[in-house]
């Protein structure tokens, strides 16, 4: 289960396939080794907690798109 709390003032809830289980671990991965860039006018700031790991990091680049391919993948086109 995976639950998205503050995301557009709601909480998003979604039973997960293997497939979205899989995107999540990559998104986790990717996030792990982000660098916390600056330079983009939108700042984005992560607290994710998989297992006993929480990771917190602040995205300032233009790059990255990670937060949206996964809420895309989780919430709002479930395979």
């Amino acid at each position: 289960m995976a639950k998205l709390e503050g995301y557009e003032n709601t909480t998003l809830k979604a039973k997960l396939t293997s497939i979205q289980l899989d995107t999540f671990k990559m998104f986790f991965s990717e996030l792990k080794g982000l660098n916390e860039e600056n330079g983009c006018t939108t700042v984005s700031h992560y607290e994710v907690f998989y297992q006993n790991e929480v990771i917190r990091k602040t995205d300032g680049g233009c790059d990255w798109n990670g937060f949206e391919k996964l809420t895309n993948c989780l919430f709002r086109n479930p395979l």
